[in-house]
């Protein structure tokens, strides 16, 4: 039978919450936990349009609806306790970046810029976007403007997933006069993301999937990838272009922000391509000064 008082829809599902697998049970007693029972609005909406009877809704007792706003008042209580939460530990893992950095090389952001940022970082609950919004109040506190006030509203729309899958691609990015990740065959694999992947961080404005060709990278002279540099020679007969794609002005904004953890293997990958499609250049390493001639 079909439950129809509040008492038995609570039962019910609490029931049926026992015999599910644990994230879902976590996510139902989140909602529906003790007496706040956040589904109950719904549930009488439900019967309300099932009978045909508007009346039915003002026909609830004085005490279910005191429950029903008890319940609305906690979950908002919630979100707010959660909300700080969220902004403290934010708070906390900027600090300990800080640490190292003297006073006299830091600055308070200002108001807006503050006000802005709390606005858009609040909601992150997770450990990888609370990491992603400490280093942009670190980065703007240690030099103000880093991330225009602007683009922390675009970095809102940022979740977890497409947080870790453009670390993916920031590791595998080179700079130039703008930053960008080149594309031959089997880079989904050295990266470690796929088409679809790319697609998504496109449909979210952090990179430009058309692409453009080698003959733009040759002419500028050359690329850095982290502590290596690629120093482009004269341009060979028959070389042969590589595809690239570039980053979003949001993309380079929150590449500057990108904890540095260079893909080695796509690097050493991409000097291959680069040495079978007949480029002539030298990769220069930071730490020795050393070149290799290509």
């Amino acid at each position: 039978m079909e439950p129809t008082t509040i008492a038995e829809t609570a039962k019910h599902l609490a029931d049926a919450a026992g015999h599910l697998a644990k994230p879902v049970e976590v996510a139902i007693r989140k909602i529906a936990t003790g007496a706040a029972k956040a589904y109950e609005p719904v549930h009488l909406r439900r019967m309300a349009r099932a009978r045909a009877d508007a009346t039915f809704i003002e026909q609830i007792s004085e005490q279910d609806r005191n429950e029903l706003k008890a319940a609305y008042e906690r979950r908002e209580d919630y979100r707010k306790v959660r909300k700080e939460h969220n902004l403290g530990l934010i708070a906390d893992r900027a600090s300990e970046k800080l640490n190292d950095v003297s006073p006299g090389e830091q600055s308070a952001p200002d108001d807006e810029w503050l006000d802005e940022f709390e606005n858009n970082a609040e909601d992150a609950s997770s450990e990888p976007l609370q990491e992603m919004w400490s280093r942009i109040l670190s980065g703007e506190i240690q030099r103000k403007g880093t991330i225009p006030r602007r683009m922390l509203r675009h970095l809102r729309d940022i979740d977890q997933r497409t947080a870790e899958l453009f670390q993916k691609v920031y590791n595998c990015s080179v700079l130039g006069n703008a930053r960008l990740l080149f594309r031959f065959d089997g880079w989904e694999r050295y990266v470690g993301i796929t088409h679809f992947d790319l697609v998504e961080l496109g449909d979210i404005g952090l990179v430009h999937v058309p692409t453009l060709k080698q003959a733009e990278i040759m002419e500028n002279g050359g690329l850095l990838f982290f502590d290596r540099q690629i120093v482009f020679g004269p341009k060979r007969d028959g070389a042969k272009p590589i595809e690239y794609l570039l980053f979003s002005r949001v993309g380079e904004v929150l590449a500057r922000v990108c904890d540095a953890a260079p893909n080695v293997a796509y690097f050493n990958k991409l000097t291959e391509v680069m040495t079978s499609a007949n480029w002539t250049f030298q990769v220069l390493v930071a730490s020795t000064m050393g070149a290799r001639n290509r």
